[in-house]
C-alpha cells in the first residue's frame, strides 16, 4: 500500500509514518501543506491519503474538493486526521465521502486497528500514470508481449521485430515475472492470458515499475473491447489483425522514428513558426 500524509505538523507525520510502516508494512510518503500533495497525487498513484484539515495555502476542505473533481482521483480513500469535532464539520466530511476519521492526538494502536478494518486494497491505475508520451519501441528499446496464442505470438514477433527487439510471455505471470526482472517501456497485453486477469496484470506492472512510467497496450478485437481496456487500467490500444499492412499501421504508432523521419519532427515547430509568421 502506498500512502500519502499531508498535515503540515511535522511531529504528527513523524508518527503516522512510523506507525503505517512499522505496525502496517505500508510505504509512506510526506507532505506538508495540499499544494504540495496535489502535486505529488498528480505525479504517483497512491492508495490512500491522510489528509490535516488546517494547513497554510490550500485546506483540507480544498484539497478534498479538487480530488472529489478530478476525473482520475476522485477515487482515492481519503482519511482525515483532525482535532476538529464540530457536528457541522464532520457533516460536511461525510458529504465529501471520506474513508475515515482519525482525531488528534494520534494513538497508535487506534490508527493501525481503524486503518486495518478499513480493508484497502492497491488502487488500479485507471489512466495514463506520468509521461508516457515518449514510451516507445525502438532498436535500444525492447517491449514485451503477452499473448496465449502461439500464431498470434510468431506474427506479432515477425512483424514488430522489423521496428525492433520484442520479448514475448505466454501467460500474464510470465510477463510480469520478465518484467520485474528487467523493466521495459511498453508492454502489449493480448488474450488468454492464464490465471491472472488484464486488470491484475496491470497492477502488478504499475507495482513493479515503481515510479518509472510504463506504456500499457491493450491489443483488442473491436469497440467494445477498447472501451473496457481504458476500465482495466490500459493507456492506448491496438487492433488485432494478423493483416501485415493492417497491424504495421496500428503498430507504427509505439515506435520511435528514427533518421530523417526523426529529424523532421524535431524540425517541425519551426517551420510550423515560420508559416505562421507568412500568413501574418
Amino acid at each position: 500500500m502506498n500512502v500519502l500524509i499531508c498535515d503540515d505538523d511535522a511531529s504528527t507525520r513523524f508518527v503516522l509514518r512510523r506507525i503505517l510502516a512499522q505496525n502496517l508494512g505500508w510505504n509512506v510518503v510526506e507532505s506538508g501543506d495540499g499544494v504540495d500533495a496535489l502535486a505529488q497525487l498528480s505525479r504517483r498513484r497512491f492508495d490512500l491519503l491522510l489528509l490535516d484539515l488546517e494547513m497554510p495555502a490550500l485546506s483540507g476542505f480544498e484539497v478534498l474538493e479538487v480530488l472529489r473533481e478530478s476525473e482520475s482521483l476522485r477515487e482515492i480513500p481519503v482519511v482525515i486526521v483532525s482535532q476538529e469535532r464540530r457536528p457541522e464539520v464532520i457533516m460536511r466530511l461525510r458529504e465529501q465521502h471520506v474513508a475515515g476519521y482519525l482525531l488528534k492526538p494520534i494513538h497508535a494502536e487506534q490508527v493501525a486497528d481503524r486503518l486495518a478494518n478499513l480493508r484497502l486494497k492497491p488502487r488500479v491505475h485507471t489512466g495514463p500514470r506520468g509521461d508516457i508520451s515518449n514510451l516507445h519501441l525502438s532498436r535500444g528499446a525492447p517491449s514485451i508481449l503477452v499473448d496465449g496464442n502461439l500464431d498470434y505470438r510468431q506474427f506479432f514477433l515477425a512483424e514488430a521485430e522489423r521496428f525492433g527487439p520484442v520479448r514475448v510471455a505466454e501467460s500474464a505471470a510470465s510477463a510480469v515475472a520478465q518484467f520485474r526482472k528487467s523493466p521495459v517501456d511498453v508492454v502489449f497485453i493480448g488474450t488468454q492470458l492464464g490465471v491472472m486477469n488484464v486488470e491484475t496484470m496491470v497492477r502488478k506492472l504499475r507495482e513493479a515499475a515503481g515510479d518509472r512510467p510504463v506504456r500499457v497496450v491493450c491489443i483488442v478485437n473491436d469497440a467494445k473491447a477498447k472501451e473496457e481496456a481504458a476500465r482495466l487500467g490500459c493507456d492506448d490500444t491496438m487492433a488485432r489483425t494478423m493483416v501485415p499492412s493492417v497491424f504495421t499501421s496500428e503498430f507504427r504508432r509505439f515506435v520511435k522514428p528514427s533518421g530523417p523521419v526523426a529529424v523532421l519532427q524535431q524540425m517541425l515547430p519551426e517551420f510550423k513558426n515560420a508559416a505562421m509568421r507568412s500568413i501574418d
